[in-house]
């Protein structure tokens, strides 16, 4: 797990026990993604982590599909 801070982090006022607006964990998967996106504010960084991995799945699902019927539909 890795702490990431973005464009739009802002300080908590002394006292408060919230998590600060812009700073977020990530695990190891997606660490990387999300600090090379620090420059970005958190919601901008976020929705494109999460448009490349449903991509990923997508050819995941696909690239298995194939493999399991055979590129072709089996009744």
């Amino acid at each position: 797990m890795a702490l990431v801070g973005f464009a739009d982090y802002r300080r908590p006022e002394p006292g408060l026990l919230e998590q600060p607006h812009g700073l977020e964990w990530f695990c190891a998967v997606h660490r990387k993604p999300a600090q090379a996106l620090a420059h970005l504010p958190i919601e901008q960084a976020v929705a494109i982590i999460r448009a490349r991995e449903r991509r990923w799945w997508k050819r995941l699902f696909a690239f298995v599909w194939k493999r399991t019927r055979g590129g072709k539909d089996r009744d």
